[in-house]
This record gives C-alpha cells, sequence and structure tokens, in this order.
C-alpha cells in the first residue's frame, strides 16, 4: 500500500448516514395523529374564518400547517379545491346519519325529524362557518364541477322522506299533501339555518332551529299529534345513534 492511499475501514468503523425521505416541517404537527390533507384543511378553516377566502392564500395556509407551499400542492389543485373538501366534511356527517336511519325500523316522520334535529345542530356547530363559503362564486363553480355528490346525496334522503311524509299527510291514500314540486322545500327550510346563525344570540337560534323539525312536518300536512310523537321519538334515535356527534 502506498503512503498516498487511503486507509480501507473495517465495517464495524463505518459511519453510516441515512437521509429522511422529504423536506423537513419547519413547525411540528399541532396533532400527531393527523394526516397533513387534514391539517391544512383545518388551517385553511381557521385562515378563512378570521381573514375571509379572498384575503387567504395558499401560501399562508401551508405556513401555518409548517410545510411548502408545492406540498400543499400535492394534496389540493387549488385554494377552492380546499374549500370543496370542506364543505363535503360538513355535509358528511348528516349523511352519515341518514345512512344509519334507512336501516332503523320507525315511521318517515320521525326520521325526517330527527335528520332535520342532527342535520340543524351540526350547522349550527360549525366552528369555523364553513357553510357561509357556498355563496362565493369560484366556490359554487368548483363545487357544481365536483358534481357536489355528498350534497346531492343528502337532498336525495330528505326528498325520499319528505315524499313517505305528504302521503301520510294526505286525505287520500296513494296521493301527497302537497304538489310533488313542493318536497324540495324542506332541504330548504333546514338549510335556511345557515342565515338565521348570524340573528341573535345562542338560545334565539337554538329556539328557531327547534322550530324547523316541526315547521318540515306541517308543511307535509302531518297532523299536529303526530308530529308530537315523532319529536320524542326523534330524540330517543338520535340518542341511540352510534356515530360521532355532530361537529362543523
Amino acid at each position: 500500500m502506498t503512503p498516498d492511499a487511503p486507509v480501507p475501514l473495517h465495517d464495524d468503523e463505518r459511519t453510516v448516514v441515512r437521509r429522511r425521505p422529504g423536506r423537513p416541517r419547519s413547525a411540528p404537527k399541532t396533532a400527531p395523529e393527523a394526516s397533513t390533507r387534514d391539517e391544512i384543511l383545518d388551517a385553511a378553516a381557521r385562515l378563512f374564518a378570521q381573514q375571509g377566502y379572498e384575503g387567504t392564500t395558499t401560501r399562508q395556509i401551508a405556513e401555518l400547517v409548517g410545510i411548502k407551499q408545492a406540498s400543499l400542492y400535492y394534496h389540493f389543485a387549488d385554494k377552492s379545491s380546499i374549500v370543496v373538501a370542506l364543505l363535503d366534511g360538513t355535509v358528511s356527517p348528516s349523511v352519515s346519519f341518514s345512512d344509519w336511519l334507512r336501516g332503523i325500523e320507525a315511521g318517515a316522520e320521525v326520521k325526517l325529524y330527527a335528520l332535520a334535529t342532527y342535520d340543524l345542530d351540526v350547522i349550527l356547530n360549525d366552528p369555523w362557518s364553513m357553510h357561509e363559503l357556498y355563496r362565493i362564486p369560484d366556490v359554487a363553480a368548483k363545487e357544481e364541477e365536483s358534481g357536489r355528490v355528498e350534497l346531492t346525496v343528502l337532498q336525495s334522503r330528505y326528498l325520499e322522506l319528505a315524499r313517505e311524509c305528504a302521503q301520510l299527510g294526505s286525505a287520500a291514500p296513494g296521493t301527497l299533501s302537497v304538489p310533488e314540486s313542493d318536497l324540495v322545500l324542506i332541504f330548504g327550510l333546514v338549510e335556511s339555518i345557515v342565515a338565521q346563525r348570524y340573528w341573535g344570540g345562542l338560545s334565539d337560534r337554538a329556539a328557531y332551529a327547534a322550530t324547523v323539525p316541526r315547521g318540515c312536518l306541517r308543511l307535509l300536512g302531518v297532523p299536529e299529534e303526530v308530529i308530537a310523537a315523532a319529536a320524542d321519538e326523534a330524540g330517543r334515535l338520535i340518542a341511540s345513534y352510534p356515530g360521532a356527534a355532530p361537529r362543523r
């Protein structure tokens, strides 16, 4: 061996340096169990609530999460895609509840009362007011493009139950108590709570929400005594639901 040749190292003298894949985060995870996608959604919701949709950029969202802006685009194509994902999350709990109701033995009036009550609670307890973003033009366009799958399913569940209740409220068997075209008003009545949540205080909003399920059944011609019984049974149904409690 020449004097200039490197001295070979034995295996136990080698130091192996392994590089971790990906770029390091600039901030630690706020919730260790949360995925990066969920962290992006949570950060976006917080920023939208604090400074509005137009005033929030994807760069700000990425910085709050502690990732690069390019990493955010791995999960979402653009800002409106983030909003659509958030809006789907505001509907999913009620869709899951309506799925569960389909396997329950109960009258249509009880199921409609329960679904409206659960859905209203979900909307009123939305910590980020995400429903307001439905009014933003480019968000609405993006949601239309995506097919609004979750929202469409929820609307169809309301329509099914409304039709059954309208048959119950009709004086003649096989007919409806209201025109078929009016059945869509039931979903609209429930969603009206989105605007009402900004009227008065918490007690005012809760009182308004309590009137909506009754109003739905009255609109469909369901007798008052049936509505009263449905309210009691709906409360028991919601209490027995094994899924997650409403949170929007």
